[in-house]
């Protein structure tokens, strides 16, 4: 049977090349053709005695509703969409709202790169909520959806370029932990929520150009979201650093969205008092580098901050590395990789995420 391919909507082969989980694109399809349960179309089938949304009570519940006119669409949208752009962005035909933003294959006035994954992930996490809403859940995300949403696309796409690396290469390259060049030091910091108490915990550790242990810590911090915890990592770090006498120090996070408002291109958190003590400490007369990395070369600051976590209430300083980290310290210090940012003299890459500062170069 031969196929007329001038009728397949061109859409599509926007959606399908994304880098983002085939649940999300297949909840795109439901919504472009009309297909999802929401209040009204099961009050159509008479599955439900009512057509009103069940999160505000007042308007009926169909897709353009759920994604963009009811209290928590209206609240992620206003924070991610330019203020100058938003009534044109809430205000156009439903259908020509979607297309318009999944076929964005540039940076958009409105949030910057990857728009139309981030503009996908975050309609399908405001489906999710909805559903959870709907069946009557006690499920109560302890992270904000516009971080969840970043995390996921993020996540994605390291994912699809380690994947493309492999495919060139012919081999895996798993992304480790690496030394600092002489005379500088280097961070490491994560955190750890528990999802079903939201109790936290963050932890750190810091060592030398040949990869020897210099100090780690772990600090109960109390209920908060996985977003702040990392934000409290980095923040400890920093206090850490310098009171230790450092002032070339490069520190590593595997949560992007830090490096997000540290940059001021994150709405997340960054009018608060915390962000504003971060930014103080980064403006110390010291050279700093502060970037992002894969989750598999933070490792050890995950095992601290779990560890931290499950087996100590209270706040923990390592002089020596504990027990249980010290053969990966050893893996570690004897893998003999120099850290690619700093050897190449600041030589930033382009596609890095990275926040620097340099305030005192000759020091």
């Amino acid at each position: 049977m031969d196929i007329d391919l001038s009728s397949i909507d061109p859409i599509w082969n926007k959606v399908w090349s994304l880098s983002i989980p085939q649940r999300v694109k297949t909840f795109l399809w439901l919504t472009i053709h009309n297909r999802n349960l929401t209040n009204a179309e099961r009050f159509r089938r008479h599955l439900t005695v009512s057509a009103l949304c069940d999160v505000c009570g007042s308007a009926m519940e169909d897709m353009d509703n759920i994604l963009r006119h009811c209290r928590p669409p209206r609240g992620l949208w206003s924070r991610v969409v330019q203020p100058a752009f938003l009534s044109d962005f809430l205000n156009m035909p439903f259908d020509e709202w979607l297309r318009n933003n999944i076929g964005q294959s540039i940076d958009t006035p409105w949030y910057g790169p990857r728009w139309e994954a981030r503009f996908v992930v975050f309609c399908w996490l405001l489906w999710k909520d909805r559903c959870f809403v709907v069946i009557g859940s006690d499920f109560n995300p302890k992270d904000d959806l516009l971080f969840r949403g970043n995390r996921l696309v993020d996540e994605c796409f390291q994912g699809a370029t380690n994947r493309l690396m492999v495919s060139r290469h012919e081999q895996a390259s798993t992304p480790t932990w690496c030394l600092p060049i002489p005379g500088w030091v280097k961070g490491n910091v994560d955190a750890s929520v528990n999802t079903n108490t939201g109790q936290a915990a963050i932890g750190g550790l810091i060592r030398d150009a040949c990869g020897d242990w210099v100090v780690g810590f772990t600090r109960p911090i109390g209920r908060c979201s996985a977003l702040v915890a990392e934000l409290w990592a980095l923040h400890d770090m920093l206090h850490c650093a310098w009171n230790r006498g450092f002032r070339k120090v490069l520190i590593e996070t595997d949560c992007l969205e830090v490096i997000r408002i540290l940059q001021r291109s994150s709405p997340s958190l960054s009018n608060t008092g915390l962000v504003a003590s971060i930014m103080c400490l980064t403006e110390l007369t010291w050279e700093l580098v502060i970037r992002h990395v894969p989750r598999s070369g933070n490792t050890l600051a995950d095992k601290l901050s779990k560890w931290g976590r499950i087996h100590s209430p209270d706040s923990v300083l390592f002089d020596h590395p504990p027990s249980f980290l010290s053969a990966m310290v050893t893996a570690d210090k004897g893998s003999g990789l120099r850290d690619p940012i700093l050897v190449l003299d600041w030589q930033r890459d382009a596609h890095a995420a990275c926040f620097n500062l340099r305030a005192d170069p000759g020091g």
